[in-house]
């Protein structure tokens, strides 16, 4: 019988003139492979040490690392730092540590100066201000702040969107919030930390017995003038750029009162949660003098004519004026003899603005802290606003949507012709 041809299973010749002549190529490749693992194990390695770190759980936020960090509220007296870590905590701090709460304070300042000014000014000046914070589930929170000068304003955030008015005003939403309300809800909350800074934490407290705040174990101490010390604080601020001719007249005092003044009087109470060392109330008061003294003001100036050294300026001068950052030479001559006439240059009362300076000071600030509703839920709702429509596209479109439409002028009227003679 015919059949089909025997399938022959020789490898075609081609392959076998390369089995034959690749011998050394072979070894070649197979070298270089062993050579190259090493080098792809190392490149494996990171790759999964870069994939476990963008695939891992993210850390929790730094608020939730504070509040998971265990206080001793009842080392308050003898340990400085963990006064200042209690006094400083935050108010996300303090609703993740105890929950949902409503802190009310009641701040008092008035103003003394020494002595009476040529220009017959008052020498008293008071304030008292209201503050209101109650924080809610998540960052819900309601913020109110007024004074006894009828000023004030109002913010509630609710479920991410902010809504805020001035105290006579009506309430506008803020979807683009960039953070304010963050700031607000932190400033409000802080009264015990800029007391603390205020008195330079000139403070000795001592224990006055436990008691019970709210269903709560409370520690309550006992204030009294201590010796002034440098505040623990974990907020790494860049230094504060003013500028070229320093700050203005209201902010150079406003900075001499906060550096140079000195606590002469600290007296109160001050109640601590005995679990968490948040504070449950306070009423504290303190007396600061600020000393007379003098602020340097500095005018800015252009410089003019040539940046070398003067006649009587010395080369050591001009090299001490170069390393301090300042202006040699004519430049800083014409600069100080500036200063010099704006700091003898009488004011619209008669009296230089250096002059105005000379007169120390003295403040009486008390501080009045109740926390209430803790762990309740304050009932924050969403007041009654105006929506914050986007913005049309355009100037004219915007001006138009808050009728500012541009109006025309009208038409004038064809003057007749004179009857010419």
């Amino acid at each position: 019988m015919g059949g089909r041809p025997a399938v022959s299973f020789e490898p075609p010749r081609i392959l076998g003139w390369f089995t034959r002549k690749g011998t050394e190529l072979h070894l070649r490749i197979a070298c270089t492979l062993l050579l190259a693992l090493p080098l792809f194990a190392c490149s494996s390695a990171e790759d999964r040490a870069a994939k476990a770190r963008i695939f891992s759980p993210e850390d929790p936020p730094k608020v939730l690392l504070a509040a998971a960090e265990k206080l001793e509220p009842g080392k308050a007296a003898k340990d400085s730092k963990v006064l200042d870590r209690i006094l400083s905590i935050s108010a996300d701090e303090a609703r993740a540590r105890i929950g949902p709460h409503v802190q009310s304070t009641t701040v008092e300042f008035r103003w003394v100066r020494d002595a009476e000014d040529d220009d017959g000014s008052d020498r008293e000046v008071k304030l008292a201000e209201d503050r209101y914070v109650a924080l809610g589930a998540a960052n819900d929170f309601h913020v109110r702040i007024e004074n006894d000068e009828r000023q004030g304003m109002e913010w509630v955030k609710i479920d991410g969107v902010s809504y805020a008015r001035s105290r006579y005003a009506r309430f506008r939403e803020r979807r683009r919030d960039r953070g304010s309300s963050e700031h607000v809800v932190a400033s409000a909350y802080a009264t015990l930390e800029a007391f603390n800074e205020l008195v330079h934490g000139g403070m000795v407290l001592t224990p006055a017995g436990e008691e019970t705040f709210e269903g709560r174990r409370a520690i309550k101490y006992e204030l009294s003038l201590g010796p002034l010390r440098k505040i623990e604080t974990s907020k790494a601020l860049p230094p504060v750029e003013y500028p070229k001719g320093g700050p203005d007249l209201d902010t150079a005092l406003r900075l001499a009162a906060l550096e140079e003044g000195r606590p002469s009087a600290v007296t109160g109470t001050l109640t601590l949660d005995q679990e968490t060392g948040v504070p449950l109330a306070a009423d504290l008061r303190a007396t600061v003098k600020v000393p007379a003294g003098t602020i340097a003001l500095q005018a800015p100036t252009e410089a003019k004519g040539t940046d070398g050294p003067s006649e009587d300026e010395s080369p050591a001068d001009t090299d001490e004026r170069a390393a301090d950052g300042a202006p040699s030479g004519t430049a800083a001559a014409e600069q100080d003899e500036a200063a010099a006439e704006v700091a003898e240059k009488p004011s619209a009362t008669g009296t230089s603005e250096v002059e105005r300076l000379r007169h120390g000071a003295e403040l009486e600030l008390s501080v009045r802290l109740l926390l209430s509703g803790i762990g309740k839920d304050p009932g924050l709702r969403i007041p009654e606003h105006i929506e914050d429509a986007p913005r049309p596209p355009g100037v004219v479109a915007t001006l138009r949507a808050y009728g500012l439409e541009e109006q025309k002028a009208p038409a004038e009227t064809p003057s007749e012709p004179e009857d010419e003679e």
